[in-house]
């Protein structure tokens, strides 16, 4: 009886410690009947580029091929003839009027940014009239300048040495002929009286340029640019001192191997409009000066007198690249 009531009693109780013994249903979870939160890709900022890429080339539309550029300026031109207080042959001298300049390139880029070859020609021609009173005597007076430049150049493919910072270097040669006076013609209330200063001569030499260009993220294809230019030219000047009038006849004539430093320097903008990438448009302002292109004089004495004859132009200027 005894047995019967405990087995009894188990049977009854099992299904009750099988319902404990089952494991428990997971707790739900905020966000959603299965308790999973949906994960949310945080949008990702597009990137300049190059914008934070260390130093690299620039592949941009730097394809292989030809390209054009020309360039116009209206400048300031100043022939400076710097000769001792006390030289005994002076010329009469007037300041030159505002001229323009212009130029033009045509070169080859090489494939795979190897660089590229150009051959660039430029010019510069100006003259001025005056009257000037020289040793008590009037004088009417025209001064002239003229200068051509032939340059044949090497230049470095762009390169990003920081973001949106980015340098180019270009090395050569370069020819010049380089040539000024400046005649006098006397009044005709006195004796004819005729005194000049001419100049002429070819130089050759190594020519470089550096170019440092800043991208404004602000406007799309728009830069700030800076250049730097020199050369240093050796070539043979021949200088003529000339006057006749009042019962005498001077003159002084020399021909001399001489170096001329050249320095030139440009800063503006640049701009490439996005729907014509092939094209460059830059505006700003030049500075170019020619050092010690005369060096020819007379003193008292009968010697020479050592000057210096500096040519030096600036202005705003225009250009215009075209890639093929």
């Amino acid at each position: 009886m005894t047995m019967r009531i405990l087995l009894l009693i188990a049977l009854v109780a099992s299904p009750m410690f099988a319902q404990v013994a089952q494991p428990l249903p997971p707790r739900p979870l905020p966000g959603g009947p299965l308790g999973l939160r949906p994960v949310e890709t945080p949008p990702v900022a597009p990137i300049e580029p190059n914008a934070e890429a260390g130093p690299t080339l620039l592949p941009a539309n730097l394809d292989d091929g030809y390209f054009v550029e020309s360039e116009v300026a209206l400048v300031f031109p100043t022939l400076q003839n710097q000769l001792p207080a006390k030289a005994l042959l002076r010329v009469p001298q007037v300041g030159l009027d505002t001229t323009y300049s212009a130029g033009f390139e045509v070169g080859y880029r090489l494939f795979d940014a190897q660089g590229s070859f150009t051959v660039g020609y430029h010019f510069l021609n100006a003259d001025g009239t005056g009257d000037v009173n020289l040793n008590a005597i009037g004088y009417s007076v025209r001064t002239r300048a003229a200068l051509n430049v032939l340059d044949l150049d090497y230049g470095s493919t762009p390169y990003e040495f920081a973001p949106r910072y980015t340098i180019a270097y270009r090395v050569g040669a370069r020819f010049a002929h380089l040539f000024f006076d400046s005649r006098g013609t006397a009044d005709r209330d006195t004796p004819p009286n005729h005194i000049g200063n001419v100049l002429q001569g070819f130089g050759s030499g190594a020519h470089g340029r550096l170019d440092l260009e800043r991208r404004i993220a602000l406007v799309s294809g728009l830069s700030l640019f800076g250049r730097v230019e020199g050369a240093a030219m050796v070539g043979t000047m021949r200088q003529r001192f000339r006057q006749v009038g009042q019962g005498i006849t001077s003159t002084l004539s020399d021909d001399e191997t001489r170096t001329m430093p050249v320095l030139a320097g440009q800063v503006g903008l640049n701009y490439t409009p996005p729907s014509i990438p092939r094209l460059k448009i830059s505006a700003g302002y030049t500075y170019e000066e020619w050092f010690k292109t005369g060096s020819l004089g007379l003193n008292a004495g009968g010697t020479i007198a050592g000057s210096q004859g500096n040519l030096r132009w600036h202005g705003p200027f225009l250009r215009g690249q075209l890639d093929f």
